[in-house]
C-alpha cells in the first residue's frame, strides 16, 4: 500500500513539475515556440490552398503563388497569435509544440496524431479545435484576400 501511495505521490509530483501555468507570459512564451515549429509560412501556404477553393478554377494557382509571394508575415502573425491565445491554455499550446517537434511525429504521423488525440491534453485541443479555427479563419481569409487583390493593384473591399 506504501508503495501505491508513494509512486502515486511521485506521479503527481512530476506531473505539476512539467505542467505550465496558463498565465499570459506563458501562453505567449509557448505561441512564440509553437511558431518556431509550425511557422507562420507554413500556415500562409496551407490556408491559401485551402481559401483558394473560393477563387474561380482559372485563377487558383496564381492566386496561391501570389497570396505565399506577397503575404504580410507580420500581420498573419498577430492573427495567429490572438487566436491561439484566446482559444489555448500555456499547456495546450506546449502539448501541440511538443507534438510537432517530436521525433516521433516526423517518423510516424499518423500513430503520433493517434496518441496525442487519446491523451487527455490531445483531447482537450480537439474540443477547442473549432473555437480556435472559427475566430483564426475569417481574419486569415481577409488578410490573404487583401494580399492578392494588393498583389493584383486592386483595393479590397474592406479598404473603399
Amino acid at each position: 500500500m506504501r508503495f501505491i501511495v508513494a509512486l502515486l505521490a511521485i506521479l503527481m509530483f512530476t506531473q505539476s513539475a512539467h505542467a505550465v501555468e496558463d498565465t499570459p507570459e506563458n501562453r505567449d512564451a509557448q505561441i512564440q515556440r509553437y511558431l518556431k515549429v509550425v511557422p507562420v509560412a507554413q500556415l500562409v501556404r496551407d490556408f491559401a490552398i485551402d481559401t483558394s477553393k473560393k477563387v474561380a478554377a482559372e485563377y487558383r494557382g496564381e492566386f496561391i503563388a501570389l497570396v505565399t509571394k506577397h503575404a504580410d508575415i507580420e500581420a498573419l502573425t498577430l492573427i495567429v497569435k490572438g487566436a491561439m491565445a484566446a482559444t489555448f491554455t500555456a499547456e495546450e499550446v506546449k502539448a501541440q509544440a511538443d507534438l510537432f517537434e517530436s521525433p516521433e511525429f516526423r517518423a510516424n504521423y499518423m500513430k503520433a496524431m493517434g496518441d496525442f488525440h487519446r491523451s487527455s491534453i490531445g483531447i482537450s485541443v480537439i474540443k477547442k479545435r473549432d473555437a480556435y479555427l472559427a475566430t483564426l479563419r475569417p481574419a486569415l481569409d481577409d488578410e490573404l484576400m487583401k494580399t492578392y487583390l494588393k498583389a493584383k493593384g486592386q483595393s479590397s473591399p474592406s479598404e473603399k
